[in-house]
């Protein structure tokens, strides 16, 4: 590992990476504020994309570009980066019942999540987007997501329901995405309704 890979780790250790879509640079924002589990066992180091261009269907006639000649981790301290077009897994690790460690697979057969993000290339006049993931686990995962539309920058907060064991789970959304951030993966344990008496 290089110095820049170094510290660009240690700094992924406190903060959450969102590419500046207007800048292709890359914003980080501090996670002090938000508690994540303790991991149990070790991070492993993030793999980085190599230098690349994003482009995003604004609507039928406008596509939204930016070079990002930064490099941007698939998987950073449990952090989860998607662009639209990506397709790759994940490896989990768990130890006493949670979420421990989570990797970055190129090979999605190799996977226990599959994650496919994109805009429908069927539907040219729809910017919506879909992220699909397929989980070849024996439990459910749950998670937060953050995302950032084209051109706008803003880091936004979004729903998400958790990935059920053995399934595959569709996502959408009626606008286009230029970054999705899936956040504190943990296993999801359904609360128990209470029992009428």
């Amino acid at each position: 590992m290089g110095p820049l890979e170094r510290v660009t780790a240690r700094f992924l250790r406190n903060s959450i990476v969102l590419a500046s879509i207007s800048s292709g640079m890359i914003a980080c924002v501090r996670n002090d504020s938000i508690a994540a589990p303790a991991s149990a066992v070790a991070q492993p180091p993030p793999v980085f994309r190599d230098p690349f261009t994003l482009k995003v269907r604004i609507d039928r006639e406008r596509y939204f570009e930016a070079k990002y000649e930064n490099r941007v981790p698939y998987v950073a301290d449990g952090d989860v980066y998607l662009f639209p077009g990506e397709s790759f897994g994940l490896k989990v690790v768990t130890s006493n019942g949670e979420i421990s460690s989570i990797e970055y697979v190129k090979d999605r057969s190799k996977a226990d999540i599959e994650l496919d993000f994109a805009q429908d290339p069927k539907n040219e006049g729809d910017p919506g987007m879909i992220l699909t993931m397929t989980s070849h686990l024996g439990y459910d995962v749950g998670f937060s997501a953050l995302m950032v539309r084209p051109g706008d920058g803003r880091i936004r907060k979004t729903s998400v329901l958790p990935l059920r064991a053995g399934l595959t789970h569709f996502e959408g959304w009626p606008d286009p995405i230029a970054q999705l951030v899936l956040r504190h993966l943990h296993v999801h344990k359904e609360p128990v309704a209470p029992k009428s008496k």
